[in-house]
């Protein structure tokens, strides 16, 4: 890989969080979701559960501070997600 999750364009929104994931992905918004390797285990199981409810497979490529560079973050990210346009 390249270091850039796939199926993110340069220029795609996206949204990093817990709770935006969960307003996300329960409104059927949820394009892609990306999981770091190395999210907490009570995170990572509330993600997998909240994702197979709604049939979307989360990307677990990268870790949390690859996702917090991808969402301009200073910090790790443990969840974000690309919304539908």
């Amino acid at each position: 890989m390249d270091g850039q999750p796939r199926s993110t364009p340069k220029n795609s929104a996206i949204v990093a969080g817990f709770n935006q994931f969960k307003k996300l992905v329960r409104s059927n918004r949820a394009k892609v979701v990306y999981l770091a390797l190395d999210a907490d285990s009570s995170l990572i199981k509330e993600v997998c559960d909240l994702c197979a409810s709604a049939k979307i497979s989360p990307d677990r490529g990268h870790t949390k501070a690859e996702l917090g560079k991808l969402c301009d973050l200073e910090v790790g990210c443990g969840v974000c997600v690309v919304p539908k346009e």
